[in-house]
């Protein structure tokens, strides 16, 4: 879903990877209101981390707030929690 002008300016600063900074103008850099924003900000992110225009800890928060978006967690970090595929649960029923 395209994110209007409107519709980004009533996001909380919550809901942005980069908050701005003091003095700037807008509401900050890589809005993650939905999955597919998070997704689309944690690829922005790389590439300007990549190209130098980011540093590691502004891409790691960006990555960080873009996971919750996903519900990527700390349990699945960890290799806990649901199968994500049927794939890997048809394995694990295979093994039985």
């Amino acid at each position: 879903m395209k994110l209007s002008t409107k519709r980004r300016k009533s996001l909380p600063k919550s809901q942005f990877g980069l908050s701005k900074e003091k003095g700037t103008a807008g509401r900050g850099s890589y809005p993650v209101p939905d999955k597919a924003h998070a997704r689309n900000a944690k690829a922005r992110a790389s590439q300007q981390y990549n190209k130098g225009n980011l540093t590691k800890a502004e891409k790691d928060k960006i990555d960080r707030k873009a996971d919750r978006k996903l519900g990527k967690g700390k349990a699945e970090e960890k290799g806990e929690g649901r199968k994500d595929t049927k794939k890997e649960e048809r394995k694990e029923m295979r093994k039985k």
